[in-house]
């Protein structure tokens, strides 16, 4: 289809007519990932180490399973056996600093197991079911401790160590389902999306190494935070912020005090130093202006810059430090930043999607179909363009 960028993008001072495209290709296609003809791709994952790259797959003939490439050339170099019957995540269980092409290991979960392969076997090497009446609705790997926390949909935080043990829990409200987590990058403070809320947990206390009865004890007392008492929007794992949605209720406006702090219009408070909030805890930013409510924020590498989407398909980038409005865009359904520089990644509703500079918003690159979904690598080098649940060329992608 028409790409829609040229007439879509513009900076916050004003309209901006991009440069000629032929003389701005930032990206050079390197190949495509090993897949056979008919192969649907799940969702992709890379490793800390940006060396690899993990998905699940389904085929008429083989029915699912997993598959781990490099991304040195896109070759496979393992294909795993025994996941679950659906296009979920694999993703990777490893120390940022470790060789994935050494002691690789990945791992899935479904509501109600969790299972983990390395790359020299296609058997899994952990089976774990959850209890009968615990439903999993999200499993992070915890490389600093060499654990999995799991988030249910009632009840505390799950720990289990790579064997399957279960070794402690981590208190919540019990009443809440507890949703997506994000751990910082120092593997200090673990944050909870939980259903209206953040919860917020300071690791520190927790050991490297925990393996007698005294871990349990500890988990148990992490100091936690309970707030801000508001939909969380995004994360900042490197300088632990967050970003989270107040309720819009205009005729409560009124109400003073208490944990809730009702908006009019559609609104995104900024939070840090999260270990002590309550009720009486100021956000350091409130940013404003939005048409309709917000479905989509992610916070750059660096944190300096904050990217929202509504439910009209508006982007807006802001400066996470001042709250300035940087760029806006309309009829984007996806975006993200890529580490290391001041791009994004975007996806129009018209099927097209391409490479945007935030400074200036000019248009940099167009990326040919498929390309409905975008993974990148932590280092910013390397991205790989797909459609999630579809067949198709993978493209791999360097900066060059």
């Amino acid at each position: 289809m028409r790409p829609i960028f040229a007439a879509l993008f513009a900076a916050a001072s004003g309209a901006i007519s991009p440069a000629p495209i032929a003389a701005q290709t930032h990206w050079q296609p390197l190949g495509q990932l090993e897949t056979a003809p008919g192969e649907h791709l799940g969702p992709l994952t890379v490793s800390p180490g940006g060396d690899l790259v993990a998905g699940s797959l389904w085929s008429p003939e083989g029915g699912f399973r997993a598959r781990v490439w490099s991304l040195r050339d896109g070759l496979a170099m393992a294909t795993l056996d025994g996941v679950f019957p659906s296009l979920l995540p694999i993703r990777f269980a490893q120390p940022a600093n470790t060789p994935g092409l050494i002691s690789a290991q990945v791992y899935a979960h479904s509501r109600r197991h969790l299972r983990s392969w390395t790359l020299s076997g296609a058997a899994p090497v952990l089976e774990l079911a959850f209890e009968e009446d615990f439903l999993a609705d999200d499993v992070l790997y915890d490389p600093f401790r060499q654990t999995f926390i799991v988030a249910g949909t009632f009840g505390p935080l799950w720990v289990y160590g790579q064997s399957g043990a279960q070794i402690a829990t981590i208190e919540t409200d019990a009443m809440r389902p507890h949703g997506a987590m994000t751990l910082s990058q120092d593997g200090s403070e673990l944050v909870v999306d939980s259903s209206g809320f953040t919860l917020t947990y300071q690791m520190s206390g927790a050991p490297y190494q925990c393996t007698d009865g005294s871990c349990a004890e500890i988990y148990a007392q992490l100091p936690g935070s309970y707030g801000p008492y508001e939909a969380l929007l995004a994360v900042d794992p490197l300088r632990q912020r967050l970003a989270s949605l107040p309720p819009i209720d205009a005729e409560r406006l009124h109400l003073g005090g208490g944990n809730f702090h009702p908006v009019a219009t559609p609104t995104v408070r900024l939070w840090e130093a999260l270990e002590g909030w309550n009720s009486d805890t100021a956000p350091v930013l409130t940013l404003e202006g939005f048409a309709t409510p917000l479905r989509y924020g992610a916070f750059s590498a660096d944190g300096a810059r904050l990217l929202t989407l509504d439910e009209s398909n508006n982007l807006a980038v802001w400066n996470a430090e001042t709250g300035a409005q940087t760029m806006t865009a309309q009829g984007i359904i996806a975006a993200q930043f890529i580490p290391g520089g001041k791009t994004i990644v975007v996806h129009a509703a018209d099927g097209s999607s391409a490479i945007i500079d935030i400074g200036g918003g000019d248009l940099l690159q167009p990326l040919p179909p498929p390309s409905e979904n975008t993974v990148i690598a932590p280092d910013g080098q390397t991205l790989i363009t797909y459609s999630a649940g579809r067949a198709g060329p993978a493209r791999v992608w360097r900066r060059r």
